[in-house]
Formats: C-alpha cells, structure tokens, sequence
C-alpha cells in the first residue's frame, strides 16, 4: 500500500502544469536561498507560487533566518497549507488514483 504522500504526490504531478515542490524540496530551496545570503552571494532562484507565499507570511525576508527543527515544522505546516488551497482553488480531482500510483 503506498503512503499517503506518495499518492498525493502523484496526484499534483498528473494533474498541474506546474507542480508544487513537496515541503521538504520547499525547505531546502529556502534553505539554499538563506545560506547563500547570508555569505553574500547573490543566486537566482525561481520560486514555485507556493513557496512565495509561505515566505510572505513568515515575515518576507524574515525567513530567511528560519534554521530550526521547530521553524521547519512552522514552515512545513504554512506550506502544505498553500498547496491544499492551490489545488482546491483549481479544482483538482484525484482521477486515475491507481494509475498514478503504479
């Protein structure tokens, strides 16, 4: 039986263009992002809407300094929170559960 995540992930990649990253990929990129500002690089990076919108309501530039397991948790919960409302926003359906699984 596969975990909940993957299926969900399967779900959002079968039925968006332009699929959110899981929580996990989101933290890492903000994480990336965080690490190379704070050594005073400048990196382009295209964030996904989701992830955009999550740092706006951590406080912008502000979650920047997030780096704890207690602020990965806050993170992750905004985030996931994001994605549930984008796909409910677009009216995905988990069509063809089984196919995307295999």
């Amino acid at each position: 039986m596969p975990r909940p995540g993957v299926v969900r992930r399967a779900i959002l990649s079968l039925n968006t263009t332009n699929p959110p990253p899981s929580a996990g990929e989101a933290w890492a990129i903000l994480q990336k992002v965080a690490a190379s500002t704070a050594r005073g690089e400048y990196i382009q990076v295209s964030l996904h809407e989701c992830i955009s919108e999550a740092v706006a309501l951590l406080g912008g530039t502000a979650a920047l300094a997030l780096h704890t397991n207690g602020d990965r948790n806050s993170f992750t919960e905004i985030y996931n929170h994001g994605v549930t409302t984008e796909v409910n926003s677009e009216g995905i359906r988990p069509v063809g559960l089984r196919n995307a699984i295999k």
